[in-house]
Parts: structure tokens; sequence; C-alpha cells
């Protein structure tokens, strides 16, 4: 035979405190835990991507100053004359280099 709540003599209003306190008492095990565990873990391995991400970024963009940088001072090396290679080195100490034109 199948138990409803009319044949224990509940209400409707008891029935649904029951089934409140059912979910309740189901929302206090160990389930609830592990999946705030898990949320948080997941939202720390997205800001760790993202930091790393960034790192890497600026780790490129280091790398692309400096090879440019290099470049500029093999150019200023193959000058013909001393004053035009020290002219041209002065540019690249002056920040030159932060532009956008090229130096020859």
């Amino acid at each position: 035979m199948k138990v409803t709540t009319s044949s224990l003599g509940l209400s409707h209003q008891d029935a649904m405190i029951r089934q409140f306190y059912t979910l309740a008492a189901r929302a206090r095990t160990p389930y609830w835990p592990g999946v705030f565990v898990s949320l948080v873990a997941l939202v720390m391995l997205i800001i760790f991507y993202q930091v790393v991400s960034q790192g890497v970024q600026a780790s490129e963009l280091r790398l692309q100053t400096a090879a440019a940088h290099e470049r500029a001072n093999q150019r200023c090396k193959a000058l013909g004359g001393r004053s035009a290679r020290d002219d041209c080195f002065e540019q690249i100490k002056g920040g030159a280099m932060d532009s956008t034109e090229p130096l020859l």
C-alpha cells in the first residue's frame, strides 16, 4: 500500500513542512561541502590561469623589446662613420626605441 499524506492524516501544509525539513536535512549532508570545495578549487584554477597567462604575455613582450633593441644595436654597429654610430646609439639610449618609427 502506498503511503500518501491523506492516508497519514496530514494536511497539505503539514506535508509541505515535512518536505522542507527533508530537503533541509539533505542540505546538511556532506554533499554540499564537497560542492563548495570544488567551486573554490575551480575559481582558484581560473585565477591561476589568468596570472600565468599575464606572466607569459609580459615575458613575450620583454623578449620582443630585447630583440628590437638588439636589432637597433646591430644597425648602429653597421653604420660606416663613427659619428653616425654615436648618434644612432644616443637615439637608442634616449628612448627612440619607444616610438614606432624605424631608426634608419
